[in-house]
């Protein structure tokens, strides 16, 4: 039996073994039903940790028996989510549904210091554009077009060829092809290497090309277009941490935002570590060969 969910994308559960009639339905469900309906199915007890309701149809089992484990579910896992708001500090009351309740809990604990935080980063974010305008202002005699130009090239490509890179390695956007951390980690750090190339080689073309410059210049492109990946990557966390802080607590966030915070954590992290020595690698060499190729390399 096949039952599938069509507001969720497609989601579907397979059921295979005894009490299971076969054929295809699409009932409405979430994944906090798949164990009570397990536990129904079995004869087993229902976790207390279960807020689902065990799925009734396609299955031969006693009508007594389906009443008695969907009354049972909503009655524990009201009493659980019920639990759980008043140790936060939320009121539950008026809502007879379980999942109704949880949704209360996580609405009520999402504003919870958001507005705060949200005032917080936009503070952070002003006075860094602040900072540095006034860096710019400062070294305005001594940035060119060119420079603007190579570092902001070099900036695209290794967006481009980072988030490629990694949605090739990374497969699916979902948690369920993580097996381990390390996992997760070489794939970021595979993934930032290439970026790294991808920044070194634009730079260090830029000198066989009208852009090219000393070696100071092209040090100075790359250190400056390593640093604005870094902060993009860091801006790539600003919704997560608005919204439920710098460190994950109940209720759990949206999956896809926790794996985005961490995905951009981790490649900040790696940024100096991994794709400064091989931007710096790619770009020195294509740096003497532009000077040996137009005859004197200038001093800046």
């Amino acid at each position: 039996m096949e039952v599938s969910n069509p507001r969720l994308g497609g989601f579907f559960t397979l059921f295979i073994g005894p009490h299971v009639k076969p054929g295809f339905y699409e009932t409405p469900f979430t994944q906090y039903d798949v164990t009570p309906t397990i536990s129904m199915l079995m004869g087993w007890r229902i976790p207390i940790v279960s807020i689902g309701r065990p799925l009734t149809e396609g299955f031969n089992i006693d009508s007594d028996r389906v009443t008695a484990y969907v009354e049972t579910s909503r009655i524990q896992g009201y009493n659980l989510v019920k639990a759980v708001a008043e140790m936060a500090g939320v009121e539950v009351r008026g809502v007879a549904d379980p999942l109704e309740a949880y949704s209360i809990l996580v609405e009520s604990k999402l504003r919870d210091g958001m507005y705060v935080r949200l005032v917080l980063a936009l503070a952070i974010v002003t006075s860094t554009l602040l900072v540095a305008l006034l860096l710019l202002r400062t070294a305005r005699h001594s940035i060119g077009k060119a420079d603007i130009v190579v570092v902001a090239l070099s900036v695209i490509a290794f967006e481009a060829s980072y988030w490629l890179a990694y949605t090739a390695m990374r497969g699916p956007w979902s948690l369920s092809d993580i097996y381990s951390f390390d996992e997760v980690v070489s794939k970021i750090r595979a993934s930032t290497a290439v970026g790294g190339l991808a920044l070194g080689l634009t730079i260090g073309v830029a000198e066989v090309t009208p852009y090219r410059s000393g070696f100071r210049r092209v040090l100075v492109r790359a250190l400056t277009a390593i640093a604005i990946v870094a902060v993009i990557g860091l801006l790539y966390s600003l919704p997560t941490i608005i919204t439920y802080g710098l460190t994950v607590r109940f209720p759990f966030p949206d999956w896809g935002s926790a794996v985005l915070y961490f995905t951009s954590l981790m490649r900040v992290a790696f940024t100096g570590f991994t794709a400064l020595p091989i931007t710096l690698a790619t770009s020195i060499p294509l740096t003497v060969i532009g000077a040996y190729l137009f005859k004197g390399l200038k001093t800046s």
